[in-house]
Order: structure tokens, then C-alpha cells, then sequence
């Protein structure tokens, strides 16, 4: 019978070299395979308002960080967790679609500033009623709590604590000392913040 892998059943075949019997047990592989499932189904409830569930996080993005001016490329991109280039390359059809206009910082002729058109806007407005959807249907295939945990896990994954924890543990093992224990990252901000809900003040 084949086995799944943790750690002890990893020491255990290494010392007898039956690693060909185990199935590996890969978190990458399977948040991979689960991002790009949720990934699918939100683009597919998506579909009436024209934009992708990415492109509809873009423009909350921009929405949230307005402040008269809009936010800069930098903070959406620092907020999204991606870099310049590629939040360029994510805005271009937003921009040809006339939901976003771009603009030079008054302060800063180098940085550009992002806000929404009025047709943005109303495309926004729509996709907040389609994402309550997809929300409402994961929180019921899912339950309350475990969608509520499965956001807290995501949130901790992508934080730059879990990263700096991870290179840790990595540098500590290389150099033979003792592994540190588990992370409490549970008191990061932001950490279980949803998804605006529909709004009515969004002209």
C-alpha cells in the first residue's frame, strides 16, 4: 500500500530507500491546483460584467486607495503583492476599456496615478453584485468557518512574516541548530479583511 509523506515517514524511508513508494504530500501543488479551480469558477460568475475576478480586484484596489488623486502604481502594486510591470501589464486593458485612467503624480512627474472613469465605476458597481455571488456560494459550499479559515490561512501564506519565518528555519537547518517553532502571524493587519460587499455610495 502506498503512503503519504510527513516527517517521520520520511526519515523512515530514507533510511530503508523506499521513496519510490510514497505519494508526496505537496501544499504548493495542491493551493495551486485550488487557486486555479476558484480562479475559473470566479472568472465564470464574472463573465456578465466583462472582467476577469482579477481585473475586478484591480479596480476595488484603486477605488480604496482613492484619495481625490488615486493611488500611485506602486501602493496598488504593494498591495497587491506584484511588481510595477506587471501591474502595467495587468491595467492595459483596463485602460483601452476607459474603466481606468492613468495620470503623472502632481508631486512626483515620474510616478502615475490610477483612478476610476465613470464607466469604471459602473462596472465596479456590477461586479460587486456579482461577487457577492461567488462569495455567498463559497461561504455555503464551505461553511461560515472554513472559508473564514481558509482566508486566514491564504492571508498568512502571503504575509512577509511566513516568508521571513520560512528563509529562517531554512538558514537554521543548514546551520545544524535547532528549527524555530510555529509563527503566530495571527495579529497581522488586514489579515481577514473581506472583499467589499455591495455598496451604494460608489458613483
Amino acid at each position: 500500500m502506498r503512503k503519504t509523506v510527513d516527517d517521520e515517514m520520511i526519515g523512515e524511508a530514507g533510511s530503508e530507500g523506499r521513496f519510490e513508494d510514497l505519494v508526496l504530500v505537496c501544499t504548493n501543488d495542491a493551493l495551486r491546483r485550488a487557486t486555479r479551480q476558484l480562479g475559473m469558477l470566479y472568472d465564470e460568475t464574472f463573465a456578465p460584467s466583462g472582467l476577469k475576478a482579477t481585473q475586478f480586484g484591480l479596480l476595488i484596489r484603486i477605488e480604496q486607495g482613492a484619495d481625490g488623486e488615486g493611488p500611485t502604481l506602486q501602493t496598488v502594486a504593494d498591495r497587491l503583492g506584484v511588481g510595477i510591470s506587471a501591474l502595467t501589464h495587468a491595467l492595459r486593458p483596463l485602460v483601452r476599456d476607459d474603466l481606468v485612467a492613468l495620470q503623472p503624480d502632481a508631486r512626483d512627474k515620474r510616478a502615475k496615478r490610477a483612478t476610476l472613469t465613470p464607466l469604471g465605476h459602473q462596472r465596479l458597481q456590477e461586479g460587486r453584485l456579482l461577487w457577492a455571488e461567488a462569495h455567498r456560494r463559497v461561504e455555503t459550499l464551505l461553511g461560515s468557518e472554513g472559508a473564514q479559515h481558509l482566508r486566514t490561512l491564504a492571508e498568512r501564506l502571503s504575509s512577509d512574516a511566513f516568508a521571513c519565518a520560512f528563509k529562517a528555519e531554512l538558514s537554521t537547518q543548514a546551520g545544524g541548530q535547532a528549527a524555530p517553532t510555529v509563527v503566530d502571524l495571527s495579529a497581522s493587519p488586514d489579515m481577514t479583511e473581506p472583499m467589499p460587499a455591495e455598496s451604494k455610495a460608489d458613483a
